[in-house]
């Protein structure tokens, strides 16, 4: 069986070879390739003849050892590279794994010295009416998603602008020494030759030079670097969206960037200095021949249908299931929706070391502004923020440091907690799979709005949304999910018998959702009092907040306390459960609160939560500005859905609360011990709990 024969077959009692630690690394190949029960081994001088088949990266030193290994055991071979929808940053950039993947058991797509099997799909895509069809769906996706290879992007500076006279040309930057420009038969000297005629063949037009990903955060050098000059040339080293520079510009020029095969797709004339994989067909104008490919003809549709859909493999990076190019289309979108919109945080402040790598990955910072500081006078004497807002986690930012920033000239964005956190407590060191980054407020302060409060008043909520957040309450309600997960799942006995069962969740009593939350209410014990108060004939039940009975947050655990007005105390049973037991919830603000409402309970606020004043809750406390009526779908859709950012555990990516839900459900199935450093601060957390009640503290 030939090398793509083997794809797909799942591989059992396969051997693999793969010819770089690198490969070794690459977790989800097997997956990409379909051959999963394969056994994969790095090839090393005493195994190198037992292998079934040879993996290499492209025209890398490992693809070059498989073609080796290839000739002298007969054995097939294939040879790897990124897919062109690859990824929001480059891996340099951001390691992230590959959306797509491109298998060639021919040769490799950027190599023009030797055959691909790019050239044999696309020879025969020419003269093919489906692959036509097929490739202008492509095309009319790539451009309303505005997808290239690389996907992280900010808005057009509004110094881009065009002279009104001539429409300026873009030519387009490289990373020197790459393999793509030896292997499109180009050097140096290509690049200095389509400068000069684009100045030529483009007289009284600006010139644009966009640079590579990877040159302009600094990680490579490219060609131009020195270019810019007088007032025609200029260097865009931003990361805009080369589709937003297509509808700007005449024409492109290349030596064999993936920019001109995205500018074909584009429609717009495109000049080869190369030969990269998308010349020689007819569909650019070439400065090299390629007599392999000067008999065939294809439209760009059939090129698209060829490279997209034929050429390149996809892989679900949640899932870890093959997928196509529109599924893997609308993930990647979503991905480079979420680092568009986090493009103006700037400087980060205040947030704890141990949590810094999973902000990077959620809201996707990795620009040179997204740097991380300990202070807010750090943050603003960091000069590569400029005048962008300073990001702080919000609870941590005092009234004085918020003033200093607004007396800047710079906004105050907030990022915290989201409503479906972890497996395990954040004071304990468990990661978030959810942050908010709130813009206007925080959505535990009612005293102004917030980016959730705006979204519940205003925002059109479309069947099809609510839709999804009806399926997202089922699935929390199905598996018991919470905030933070923890508790058994067992259930406790609540003797209410006729009784009117009401369930008070504790709070950590220096809690910034307790201090803003409206209430002229002290603490825990206050509201107690107001709840038996007004409960007089009711069973009350009192669940302490889980940072508390961990010892790492200050607020009532005292059993004996909340029993002068409660009738029982819980601990052990999971807030899910202790909701379902009861016939009502009477919080201050706790996020219990709107768990409850999931669960279709009556809840009672005693001050005002994110969740409270839209028509569902029992307030004793209002807010003028909240007048809509919602639906619990609604708010669901809002709450989860619309306001935070989600950051899947497994595959390192942002996503949705779908797959945030899922990894919750595998983590509590699978919970183990945890990591030392987690299991030093639970044992901790527990030593201070003793400490804090032979004190009295």
């Amino acid at each position: 069986m030939d090398a793509l024969g083997l794809l797909d077959t799942g591989g059992e009692g396969l051997r693999v070879g793969l010819c770089s630690h690198g490969l070794a690394r690459f977790r989800s190949l097997p997956a990409f390739l379909g051959l999963g029960d394969a056994q994969f081994s790095h090839v090393h001088p005493l195994n190198r003849q037992s292998f079934d088949l040879y993996l290499g990266w492209g025209r890398k030193p490992s693809g070059n050892k498989a073609l080796q290994l290839s000739e002298r055991t007969g054995k097939p071979f294939l040879l790897l590279e990124d897919g062109f929808l690859r990824s929001a940053h480059p891996a340099s950039v951001a390691p992230a794994p590959p959306f797509s993947l491109a298998v060639d058991d021919t040769g490799i797509y950027y190599d023009s010295r030797a055959p691909s099997r790019l050239e044999h799909l696309v020879a025969n895509a020419a003269t093919s009416d489906e692959a036509h069809r097929e490739g202008a769906q492509i095309i009319a996706t790539l451009r309303a998603k505005k997808l290239c290879k690389y996907n992280s992007f900010i808005p057009l500076p509004d110094d881009l602008q065009t002279n009104g006279d001539r429409p300026p040309v873009l030519v387009v930057d490289q990373t020197a020494g790459d393999l793509s420009v030896s292997g499109a038969q180009a050097d140096a000297r290509s690049f200095e030759l389509m400068l000069e005629a684009a100045r030529d063949e483009n007289p009284g037009a600006d010139i644009w030079i966009k640079t590579h990903p990877e040159t302009a955060v600094g990680r490579r050098k490219g060609y131009f670097a020195d270019a810019a000059g007088g007032s025609t040339v200029k260097l865009i080293t931003e990361p805009v969206n080369p589709w937003e520079l297509f509808f700007m510009v005449s024409g492109v020029y290349v030596v064999s960037s993936q920019l001109g095969f995205d500018a074909v797709m584009a429609g717009l004339e495109v000049r080869c200095f190369g030969l990269p994989f998308y010349a020689g067909w007819g569909l650019t104008i070439d400065e090299l021949d390629c007599p392999r490919r000067g008999a065939n003809k294809p439209s760009a549709e059939q090129l698209a249908a060829a490279v997209y859909a034929r050429y390149c493999r996809y892989l679900d990076p949640y899932r870890q299931v093959p997928s196509c190019f529109e599924e893997t289309a609308a993930q990647l979108a979503a991905v480079a929706g979420i680092a568009e919109a986090a493009h103006d945080m700037g400087p980060i402040v205040s947030i704890f070391p141990w949590n810094r790598r999973t902000v990077r990955a959620m809201f996707q910072t990795f620009g040179k502004a997204h740097r991380f500081h300990r202070t807010v006078a750090g943050a603003l004497a960091d000069q590569r923020g400029g005048t962008l807002p300073v990001s702080v986690w919000s609870s941590r930012l005092g009234s004085d440091e918020e003033a200093v920033i607004r007396k800047s000239g710079r906004g105050v964005f907030r990022i915290e907690d989201g409503f479906l956190r972890s497996v395990g407590l954040g004071t304990n060191f468990h990661q978030p799979m959810s942050l908010v980054l709130d813009r206007a407020g925080i959505h535990y302060d009612a005293g102004k709005p917030s980016d959730v409060e705006i979204i519940l008043g205003s925002h059109p909520f479309e069947p099809q949304l609510t839709d999804r957040a009806r399926s997202l309450i089922d699935t929390i309600l199905l598996n018991d999910i919470s905030k933070y997960n923890v508790g058994s799942a067992k259930d406790d006995e609540f003797p209410s018998g006729d009784r009117k069962c009401v369930l008070v969740p504790g709070q950590v009593e220096n809690d910034a959702s307790v201090l803003h939350s409206g209430s002229g209410l002290k603490d825990t014990m206050d509201l107690l009092r107001a709840v038996r108060a007004e409960n007089r004939e009711a069973y009350i039940v009192f669940k302490p907040h889980p940072d508390v009975l961990a010892g790492q947050r200050p607020g009532l655990s005292d059993e004996e306390m909340a029993l002068q007005f409660a009738d029982q105390v819980v601990t052990g049973i999971s807030i899910g459960r202790a909701i379902s037991a009861c016939d009502e919830l009477h919080t201050l603000s706790s996020l219990a609160g709107f768990e409850a409402l999931l669960r279709g309970k009556m809840v009672a606020c005693y001050g005002m939560p994110f969740y409270a004043g839209w028509g569902l809750t029992s307030d004793k406390i209002l807010c003028g500005r909240r007048q809509r009526k919602l639906s619990i779908e609604e708010l669901v859709a809002g709450a989860l859905i619309l306001y935070p950012h989600y950051l899947d555990p497994v595959s390192g990516l942002p996503c949705t609360p779908e797959v945030v839900l899922q990894r919750m459900i595998q983590m509590r199935q699978n919970a183990g011990p945890g990591a030392l450093l987690v299991r030093a601060r639970r044992q901790w957390g527990q030593l201070r709990l003793i400490a804090r009640r032979w004190t009295g503290g």
